[in-house]
């Protein structure tokens, strides 16, 4: 069984392989590169899906088909990388766990649906508890400030006056990015269990992303592989 790892950019990807022995880059899926190896006990593949909801859910689709195919099917999806933090609480620098995945560009509440639901698919994507339950134990091991909460999924790229609709419409968000609940609605359709672990990167200003990207992608794959750690 096979941990997936899946990140949009180079930067975030090359923070995961950090953590990733005897990491062996794979033929490209789909027009994007991947590594499989090790991360602690558990096998891993690492995939760089690409920008946008479609991207991540090209790449990561392609990927549970190989390694189902090679005998190594996927016991886990984790999307991780960076994000923009919503919410006065979160700061940049914080982890967040999502315990639970919307998307927000979703409206069909005309037809009886929540909205951010996608018909026929639930209304969010949830993490196991049992990881959620891990993360006391993973922010004192790693001495990040890590946080659980909500998240959601946008085809754009979050800037303040998307970030108080977003506010107004999913009250209890931490995060929002571009690819986690495209990820996470692969994931239950594959029925393979999702956590997103995401560094905060900026505050949905669009000001400070290019300067944090490298040591948000840096926690979040500290995190993971302390996750993964103490999962077992």
């Amino acid at each position: 069984m096979t941990v997936v790892i899946v990140a949009a950019m180079p930067e975030e990807v090359a923070a995961v392989l950090e953590h990733v022995t005897d990491a062996a880059e794979q033929p490209y899926l789909a027009g994007q590169p991947w590594w499989r190896g090790a991360l602690g006990d558990h096998p891993v593949a690492v995939v760089q899906g690409g920008i946008g909801l479609v991207n991540a859910a090209v790449s990561l689709t392609a990927a549970l088909h190989e390694l189902s195919a090679s005998d190594a099917p996927a016991e886990l999806v984790v999307s991780a990388g960076t994000a923009g933090g919503l919410g006065e609480q979160v700061a940049v620098g914080d982890v967040i766990v999502a315990e639970r995945v919307v998307h927000a560009d979703v409206d069909v509440t005309v037809f009886g649906y929540a909205l951010g639901q996608v018909p026929r698919m639930p209304d969010g994507y949830e993490a196991p508890p049992e990881l959620v339950s891990l993360v006391p134990s993973v922010a004192a091991a790693t001495g990040d400030v890590v946080r659980i909460g909500d998240a959601v999924s946008t085809d754009a790229f979050v800037i303040p006056e998307r970030a108080r609709r977003i506010l107004a419409d999913f009250p209890d968000t931490l995060f929002a990015d571009m690819e986690t609940s495209s990820l996470a609605q692969v994931a239950f359709r594959h029925g393979v269990d999702f956590v997103a672990v995401r560094g905060i990167s900026d505050l949905a200003d669009g000001g400070e992303f290019s300067e944090h990207v490298d040591d948000a992608a840096e926690r979040s794959a500290r995190v993971i592989a302390a996750l993964l750690a103490a999962r077992g």
